[in-house]
């Protein structure tokens, strides 16, 4: 359209800048700029998520004049003391609480992987810290999770709900939230398991017992419909068995009539 759309001053906190209608693009590129610096930045595809405000379509092709006039460092997470990750990441996990709420679920997913990278490293030799570690792992894969199912991202909450039931596994909300993707990942056997553990650990979730009859109801109709194509399959070649013979009887009585004009 050749228009200018995005024209302000501005100061947000890379990782969040969806929250100011910045695309994931500018942000990858900013990271890259020195101070004082001015780049055009093109941009197209994925880049430019973050636009809807402004009426941007999918796949144009956009272009940005960006001017860093200032920034401060983030923490390092390779140069601080294993203390100061455990500090750094509880308010990761805060600020993504906080995230949540809001529903900002995939700026909330990129603090739990900050989290994650944080505590990578286990060297901790207090049982304070070991256990205090282990909470932050545990909530991190469970919200991640939560974050996931939220967004559809199925495969993804499976897989942060392994994790953290790695960590503890006895927790009722990652075989639920896991149950729940492969009911919509139409996986009804696995489904089925993951809410019978629910069960077990917790016999009054009644989401869970109604899950299951989902599940046993899905399993049955699919059956059915698997009954049905079978039938029809063996159906049809019966059918053509039959036409087959047909064909073979009909061509035996021709020839037995040509070889008995023959003889005669």
């Amino acid at each position: 359209e050749n228009r200018i759309f995005d024209e302000r001053k501005l100061k947000f906190t890379v990782g969040e800048g969806l929250l100011k209608d910045i695309p994931e693009g500018i942000e990858y590129g900013v990271t890259r700029m020195t101070k004082g610096e001015k780049s055009q930045l093109k941009l197209k595809s994925k880049a430019i998520d973050g636009l809807e405000k402004f009426n941007i379509p999918k796949n144009a092709h956009v272009e940005y004049i960006v001017t860093l006039h200032d920034f401060e460092k983030g923490v390092d997470k390779w140069s601080i003391a294993d203390a100061e990750k455990i500090q750094e990441s509880e308010k990761l996990k805060k600020r993504a609480a906080e995230l949540i709420k809001d529903g900002h679920y995939r700026i909330a997913c990129k603090k739990y992987k900050a989290i994650i990278e944080y505590l990578k490293t286990d060297n901790y030799d207090s049982e304070k810290d070991k256990n205090k570690v282990r909470e932050l792992k545990l909530a991190t894969h469970s919200n991640m999770a939560l974050c996931c199912l939220k967004l559809g991202e199925y495969a993804q909450c499976i897989r942060a709900c392994d994790s953290a039931l790695e960590l503890d596994s006895k927790n009722e909300k990652c075989f639920f939230r896991r149950g729940q993707s492969y009911l919509a990942m139409l996986d009804y056997n696995e489904a089925m398991k993951d809410f019978q553990q629910v069960l077990k650990l917790n016999p009054s979730n009644t989401a869970a017992t109604q899950h299951i009859q989902t599940c046993r109801e899905q399993i049955k109709a699919y059956q059915h419909q698997e009954k049905q194509l079978y039938a029809k399959i063996f159906s049809k070649m019966a059918t053509n068995n039959e036409k087959t013979s047909d064909q073979a009887t009909n061509g035996d009585t021709k020839q037995n009539k040509d070889e008995t004009a023959t003889s005669n």
